[in-house]
């Protein structure tokens, strides 16, 4: 060993600008594996849902799941109805294309996206977050 770098192996250097790009496709694919996942029916939506919003919206990330803010209220299925309009309306599909998977009645919810795949939602909502 010589100068700390084991014999045959080398260090590879990257100019500052290089390392961040490098850090931001890193983090541009960590954000999209976080909060969608495809399964055989579709692609797999995580929600964190904040509903009584002043206006219907992506507000960000919540942990792993996408922060929506909703202005419907969570009173007889109004929030998640508005949930799943906003996105067949946010993704150009048919409502019919977009249903909730899971989380009826909590802020934690899934929705189930058919016809599209991860990489071309993940395109649309990262051009809004």
């Amino acid at each position: 060993m010589t100068g700390g770098i084991p014999i045959g192996i080398s260090r590879t250097f990257f100019e500052p600008d290089e390392v961040n790009r490098r850090k931001d496709e890193v983090c541009q694919q960590s954000v999209a594996v976080g909060y969608l996942s495809e399964t055989p029916g579709g692609t797999i939506i995580e929600i964190w849902a904040k509903p009584r919003s002043s206006k219907t919206k992506i507000a960000g990330l919540h942990g792993n799941s996408l922060s929506v803010a909703i202005s419907a209220p969570p009173v007889e299925g109004e929030a998640n109805k508005e949930l799943t309009g906003f996105f067949a309306k946010l993704l150009g599909v048919p409502k019919t294309s977009v249903e909730l998977a899971s989380g009826s009645t909590g802020r934690n919810k899934r929705l189930l996206v058919r016809n599209l795949s991860p990489s071309e939602i993940a395109k649309i909502i990262d051009s809004l977050v």
